[in-house]
């Protein structure tokens, strides 16, 4: 697996939610250097996002990732999938503070949108629906 650092200001922290038996937290940076910032989500899986708390919307922090990918087919559709998985996250500046998993995470399942980030529990039939 390809390992990514990210640096930016924190833009969102979800709440956890839970699918299946994946607990899921996503932490949202916006790179703060370049000529075109862009915005990641990075989600922190199986309670590894508790430590989130720690941290606010605004802070600059750099966050260890690791970018995981697979392919999905459904009702003749295929396509493939991305996500960055978080392990590390440290702030960056005077209150610096660090976080850090020895063991990234192993699985992964994404079944709701970044902005509807609340705990719920889903059905067969919403999964059954997922596009993977």
């Amino acid at each position: 697996m390809a390992k990514v650092e990210i640096r930016g200001k924190i833009t969102d922290i979800s709440d956890s939610i839970i699918i299946g038996m994946i607990e899921k937290k996503v932490l949202t940076v916006k790179e703060t250097d370049g000529q075109y910032p862009q915005e990641y989500e990075i989600d922190f899986l199986n309670g590894k996002g508790d430590h989130l708390d720690s941290f606010s919307i605004g802070d600059t922090v750099k966050v260890q990732t690791e970018l995981r990918g697979r392919k999905w087919s459904k009702n003749g559709k295929s396509g493939f999938m991305l996500s960055l998985n978080g392990w590390k996250t440290e702030k960056i500046g005077e209150s610096a503070s660090t976080y850090n998993h020895s063991e990234p995470p192993t699985e992964q399942k994404i079944a709701d949108s970044p902005g509807n980030m609340t705990k719920h529990r889903f059905t067969q039939e919403e999964i059954d629906d997922l596009p993977f």
